[in-house]
């Protein structure tokens, strides 16, 4: 996961971009969706990374939003 979070946070996102995704991610984790519906939104994407298990696809997500957040925390310096 290190290397997808290096990725990530050298990914060349605007201010604005980064609060489009940041507001997704939380309307997908606000609670209104099961590990199955996570899971069945994510295989929809071309994303070509799969999961094995329904609950591993709303692990990503928490950690695709905790990188947002260490985002945030690295610009406020």
């Amino acid at each position: 996961m290190s290397i997808w979070r290096s990725t990530c946070c050298s990914a060349d996102l605007s201010t604005a971009q980064r609060e489009l995704v940041r507001a997704y991610l939380d309307e997908l984790l606000s609670g209104k969706y099961s590990n199955g519906d996570l899971s069945s939104i994510w295989r929809k994407t071309r994303a070509e990374l799969r999961f094995g298990s329904r609950k591993s696809a709303t692990k990503f997500l928490q950690t695709m939003r905790s990188v947002f957040d260490s985002l945030d925390d690295r610009s406020a310096r």
